[in-house]
């Protein structure tokens, strides 16, 4: 998407062959390929996001910038949008019977972000 990357010596196309190839000898089925690939296309993706720490009612919270990795990254999972930023940016405990769903901070944002992705 325009600030692609390159390092001397290496070639993507060829690695993803590669990887490709293997993943063949292996005897991985089509639909094993294409659910590691949208894995690891969701986990790249995650990783792209733009936080923003902000405060709300007097609390420090994170919010995810709008842009589309957050909407690939949930296409790709297959789960809703709204349900992967609050689960980015939202903690929900259960205390004495009762709900109870704290915001997160920057962060905190981003050590969920990148506890999930490992």
């Amino acid at each position: 998407q325009g600030n692609c990357t390159r390092c001397d010596g290496r070639d993507d196309l060829k690695d993803f062959a590669s990887i490709r190839s293997a993943m063949k000898v292996l005897a991985f089925s089509e639909t094993e390929y294409l659910g590691i690939s949208k894995m690891l296309a969701s986990i790249l993706h995650l990783g792209n996001l733009k936080l923003q720490g902000t405060v709300s009612s007097n609390i420090e919270c994170c919010e995810i910038l709008a842009n589309d990795h957050l909407t690939w990254a949930s296409k790709l999972l297959e789960v809703d949008e709204a349900e992967v930023q609050e689960c980015l940016t939202k903690k929900v405990m259960l205390m004495r019977g009762e709900t109870v769903t704290t915001l997160l901070s920057m962060a905190q944002t981003q050590e969920v972000r990148n506890a999930f992705v490992k």
